[in-house]
């Protein structure tokens, strides 16, 4: 029998006044997923940011050394559809890969910063992949393993680097974290840091509570990536996984939510999360269903996401890159698509 998956997608239209501070009608368009196997080697590609003009950075969690791709990703002008893509190369230092989750592109500095999981640490590195010497000890203490950072992100208007933990820190919510049959969200703290890692403010964040309530194989909820709107608020990125022991059956539920500090409460102290922290405020702006049955390969583990180009009619594109396990047994495969903020 042919395998195949099914790919269930959520359409979403937003009025502007909850994105924009606007007033008339924002719809959120999405172009079709367009298949790395042509273009790029197989890989677990967890991050992506844009450099500048179609060149971007790509890191991938199970390399062998601390550094990242290039493509160049060409989109429709008009549309925002991914025409082309191309592995101009990997970028790498001589030091060993940290299990690279995320990457943010500082263009004041000209240089590339890579969130590493295995020690929660951020590294910086130039345009040609050679580490600078500037980098954070771990900036996350409390996380659990596979479950610290994830997400990424260089804001230029404020000239900070946003970072949240995929998973609840062991010192917040009494130690509870969501887990596949607990029902139980996540309570993450959103922190901003200058780029000599000294933190300056910081947020509480709650995550939607899991859809999944049975016993999984793997299970994965949590943050996966963040980025950054051109006027200080973020998008996030929240992915719920659900695998069973069997593999088919499996599913990923993404969601895009917009979040803006300027209105929220900055935590104050080192007191733990609760259900009475000041959580920001959540706009959901878009979201994507998979799911791996018998008859198709389009299961997608999105787990990067960065900003894109304009496009002519002034629409701003968002950039998703998936995790495909090194196209686990050949059957999973590298996804990347772009979303459409008009």
């Amino acid at each position: 029998m042919k395998k195949t998956f099914i790919l269930s997608l959520t359409m979403l239209t937003m009025t502007a006044a909850s994105l924009m501070g606007q007033t008339s009608t924002m719809t959120i368009r999405e172009n079709p997923s367009v298949n790395l196997k042509k273009y790029a080697p197989k890989g677990n590609y967890s991050g992506i940011t844009r450099i500048g003009d179609n060149t971007y950075a790509v890191v991938s969690d199970k390399e062998s050394h601390d550094g990242f791709y290039k493509f160049n990703i060409n989109l429709n002008p008009s549309t925002g559809e991914i025409l082309s893509v191309e592995n101009i190369g990997f970028y790498h230092s001589e030091t060993v890969g940290r299990d690279a989750e995320c990457v943010a592109y500082n263009p004041v500095r000209k240089t590339i910063y890579i969130g590493g999981e295995r020690n929660n640490s951020i590294v910086e590195f130039t345009l040609e992949g050679k580490a600078t010497g500037v980098r954070s000890g771990n900036i996350m203490a409390g996380t659990r393993t596979n479950m610290g950072m994830e997400s990424l992100c260089y804001d230029s208007s404020t000239k900070l680097l946003w970072t949240m933990s995929e998973s609840t820190l062991k010192t917040d919510n009494d130690g509870n974290y969501s887990q596949s049959t607990n029902g139980v969200a996540n309570m993450l703290r959103l922190t901003a840091f200058d780029t000599n890692f000294n933190k300056v403010r910081e947020y509480a964040y709650k995550t939607d509570s899991p859809e999944n309530m049975k016993e999984a194989s793997k299970y994965i909820m949590g943050v996966s990536d963040i980025a950054a709107l051109d006027d200080g608020r973020l998008l996030v990125m929240e992915r719920e996984c659900f695998v069973p022991k069997i593999k088919y059956g499996a599913w990923t539920k993404t969601k895009i939510y917009v979040v803006d500090p300027k209105k929220g409460s900055e935590l104050k102290g080192n007191g733990a999360l609760t259900s009475e922290s000041p959580f920001l405020q959540k706009t959901l702006l878009w979201s994507c269903n998979t799911t791996m049955s018998f008859n198709g390969l389009n299961w997608a583990n999105y787990e990067g996401m960065c900003l894109g180009p304009k496009l002519d009619g002034g629409g701003q594109t968002v950039i998703l890159i998936s995790d495909s396990q090194g196209r686990y047994k050949g059957m999973l495969q590298d996804w990347i698509k772009t979303i459409v903020i008009e």
